[in-house]
């Protein structure tokens, strides 16, 4: 690794003192490019072991259960939009107001507090939920004396969320600012990812529409005969994603026990050659979400119900062993 970093600084010396227009110009910036990839692949590595044996460590060493949510977290996944999940920082940090000391680790997805409080044969346990990047942002802390956060001082930095204040004291003000440096940009980074989703579906949206010779609404009803949907202890809500050519909408979520969402979804329409596509997913606030399955409508129908409602379908789920999903179609034409 540290040759690799040489060689990189030794590269970037050189195409400092090589003339543009000298004939070693671009092979020295053809080499530090290809050094520059392998060291950003070597450091992803090294991130990647790091986190799989920390995350080892912490389900040998800490209780992991969630009982407000009824599981034990399984660090050893995917998040839900950022691929692998990394260990970016770790330390001890201590509630203001009290003293109580907390170790903290915080992941590209998530921020685990936790406590020395033995649990179910564990030494430590979480000291609280973990704190997903989504839902919260990283700040200085005002210094002054506040009777609920206590005496607030230049080592103080607060986690925000939406109802609820964490004051927490760094070990120095360089620390504090290490911790609200490498906050600040997970959470930039999974508010950028969550951007691009959306984004990359409205623009689908809008581009598809230029084109409309007819609107569809999707009506869901309802799953059956779901297979288990379940992670660690836990049920997982259901959800679908209906996709008409380049359009894709999320429907709610509903409970896996009783799966109804008797919702309405509807889609610009630019040709009937073509297939409707309704995926069912477990949401998992923690991880990446479980795919329940797909069933697909061939758009060609739709010629014999322009302007009413086809009957109800009941539709199997391709990539499962089980399952059916109940739709109604209505397609007009443009005007």
């Amino acid at each position: 690794m540290q040759r690799v970093t040489r060689y990189s600084l030794l590269l970037r010396q050189m195409l400092h003192h090589t003339p543009i227009d000298h004939r070693e110009h671009e092979p020295t910036l053809i080499a530090l490019q290809m050094n520059d990839e392998l060291l950003e692949k070597l450091n992803t590595a090294t991130k990647e072991r790091h986190t799989l044996a920390k995350i080892r460590e912490l389900s040998r060493t800490v209780d992991l259960s969630i009982p407000e949510d009824g599981f034990k977290l399984d660090l050893n996944t995917h998040t839900r939009l950022l691929g692998q999940r990394l260990l970016l920082h770790e330390g001890t940090l201590a509630k203001n107001k009290s003293g109580r000391k907390l170790q903290l680790y915080l992941f590209n997805d998530m921020l685990l507090l936790v406590h020395s409080k033995p649990s179910a044969g564990y030494g430590l346990s979480l000291y609280r939920k973990p704190i997903m990047m989504s839902d919260m942002i990283a700040r200085e802390a005002a210094r002054l004396s506040n009777k609920d956060a206590g005496l607030i001082d230049k080592c103080c930095l607060q986690i925000v969320m939406e109802n609820d204040i964490i004051t927490l004291r760094a070990m120095s003000v360089s620390d504090k600012r290490q911790w609200l440096n490498q906050i600040e940009a997970a959470v930039k980074i999974e508010r950028t990812a969550q951007k691009r989703l959306a984004g990359g579906q409205k623009m689908q949206a809008s581009i598809m529409s230029q084109t409309t010779i007819g609107t569809l609404e999707v009506k869901l009803y309802q799953a059956q005969h779901l297979g288990p949907v379940d992670r660690g202890g836990r049920r997982l809500d259901v959800y679908a994603v209906v996709q008409v050519h380049h359009q894709a909408t999320k429907s709610k979520q509903v409970s896996w026990s009783q799966p109804r969402w008797n919702q309405s979804l509807t889609f610009s329409v630019t040709s009937l050659d073509d297939v409707i596509k309704i995926a069912l997913y477990g949401y998992d606030k923690y991880s990446k979400d479980e795919y329940l399955g797909q069933a697909q409508v061939q758009m060609d129908i739709l010629e014999y119900y322009v302007g009413k409602e086809t009957e109800r379908m009941t539709l199997d789920l391709h990539d499962a062993s089980q399952g059916k999903v109940e739709v109604q179609l209505l397609y007009r034409l443009a005007r």
